[in-house]
């Protein structure tokens, strides 16, 4: 064979090897491109500041969690103890109305479906609490009856929603990139 021969033949095979790892290169760069798409890219600067905020929000609201576990004791004892009760209702205010106020005054800085589901979560509590206010500020035998009802479907569905934020929330921080800061 010739030479002119040889030299078309690497020529074409030259050029058909470039197309193809050309065409695996933009594939390769295509696929990155819809993984990183899918990533919320954040400073590291708003990365701590939600971070703070998430973590004091799951501890404002598990402290309400907790409590309405003492209140759940101490409604279905046999002989519910008013003083008790008077003591629990008002932690529990303080932790629900902890909870709302840290809730409300971070809303700005939280993706919108964490503070939709933080939001509903909070409204839940709330019902639940003015249950229990009811039960253990008035003598109403109905309201009684009621709040004993409520308390354990109550409490699962706050669990059940904690659950489905925390969820949520390793989902987000599992779905972040921190892009690095130049100080200089």
């Amino acid at each position: 064979m010739s030479d002119i021969i040889w030299v078309a033949i690497i020529g074409v095979v030259g050029t058909i090897l470039g197309s193809f790892l050309g065409f695996l290169s933009n594939r390769l760069i295509e696929i990155k491109r819809v993984k990183n798409d899918t990533r919320q890219h954040v400073s590291k600067a708003q990365f701590d500041l939600q971070l703070s905020i998430l973590k004091g929000l799951s501890k404002a609201f598990f402290k309400v969690l907790v409590i309405f576990n003492t209140v759940e004791k101490e409604i279905k004892a046999d002989n519910p103890d008013r003083s008790n009760m008077l003591s629990t209702c008002k932690r529990l205010t303080k932790a629900t109305s902890d909870a709302q106020d840290y809730l409300f005054e971070n809303a700005p800085f939280l993706p919108e479906s964490i503070y939709e589901k933080y939001d509903r979560l909070n409204n839940t509590i709330s019902n639940l609490f003015w249950d229990y206010y009811d039960f253990v500020t008035k003598e109403n035998e109905t309201k009684q009856k009621s709040c004993l009802e409520d308390i354990t479907s109550f409490l699962n569905l706050i669990e059940y929603y904690i659950r489905d934020i925390n969820s949520d929330i390793r989902k987000l921080l599992s779905n972040t990139s921190i892009i690095p800061v130049d100080d200089s």
